[in-house]
């Protein structure tokens, strides 16, 4: 594997955990949030006014199914980071949208009232 490779993987993979530390420390009072008002001032995030956003967007999306995407994807980055060839990316990532789809209707359909923003079970999808 490059020198080139090796720095994408590692760039990615802090990428990725800053996402799920944004998910894990996600506040439904924080802003761009409709849940609270006023919103949270400071940012309760632990990764600030960025990372809320991107927390809440997920969340706002796809309800419990930005668990797996995120979860998933971050598997994959380190069986590459692992130096493991990984082949079907793309059949892959659709199969893990399709997953998180599978997930976010689940929730909307069994589990109402749930999540991270109670009106929204399984987010938007």
């Amino acid at each position: 594997m490059s020198i080139a490779a090796r720095v994408g993987i590692v760039v990615l993979l802090a990428g990725w955990a800053f996402v799920l530390a944004s998910m894990v420390g996600f506040n439904r009072g924080d802003p761009p949030g409709h849940v609270l008002w006023p919103p949270n001032s400071p940012v309760a995030n632990w990764c600030g006014p960025f990372g809320a956003t991107i927390a809440y967007t997920l969340f706002k999306l796809l309800g419990f199914g930005a668990w797996p995407l995120v979860v998933c994807f971050g598997i994959g980055l380190l069986w590459a980071a692992g130096g493991a060839r990984v082949s079907g990316q793309l059949t892959r990532l659709v199969g893990l949208v399709m997953l998180s789809c599978a997930v976010a209707g689940l929730q909307a359909r069994l589990f109402r009232g749930t999540g991270a923003l109670p009106d929204l079970p399984g987010g938007l999808v």
